[in-house]
């Protein structure tokens, strides 16, 4: 009926279905491995970002995974800290040189500075007159007989 060159298209189909004769747990692993591929194209950022999540965890576990005894371990954990020792270095070598550069007020406790003038502060307040029970009152008094109310 059909020669070789006419076989229609279907047939051709049904003939290849006939030999892989796919169960219906293959079709069904077929189909979500099809949506998965989707879903992977459509949201392409995530795609990539947990294939790098996978790559650093199959990474992590082969290396740990070859290490022959806890001194690997400690060697590699020696190396991960050189960045961090290196950056703490650099740290305190610019915390050096930024450091005082003199100008402005001393701050510390024991500067000399400081405890003159908490003396001076000290022998001010003893050589007020005793009897004066607030000691900004008077000063609060000579500015307000200064004021002018009469325009008021």
């Amino acid at each position: 009926m059909f020669s070789n060159e006419q076989v229609p298209t279907w047939i051709e189909a049904e003939a290849i279905l006939e030999d892989i004769s796919p169960s219906p747990l293959q079709v069904l692993g077929y189909g979500a491995g099809s949506v998965a591929a989707i879903y992977a194209l459509i949201e392409w950022e995530k795609s990539l970002q947990l294939i790098g999540i996978l790559g650093l965890v199959l990474t992590i576990y082969r290396r740990v995974s070859s290490y022959e005894n806890s001194e690997d371990l400690e060697k590699d954990l020696r190396l991960l800290l050189v960045p961090a020792r290196a950056g703490a270095q650099a740290y305190s070598w610019i915390a050096g040189k930024l450091g005082s550069n003199g100008i402005g007020l001393p701050t510390s406790p024991s500067s000399l500075d400081v405890q003159n003038r908490v003396l001076q502060a000290a022998a001010k307040l003893e050589s007020l007159p005793s009897n004066a029970e607030d000691p900004s009152a008077d000063a609060i008094a000579p500015m307000n007989e200064k004021v002018d109310l009469s325009e008021a």
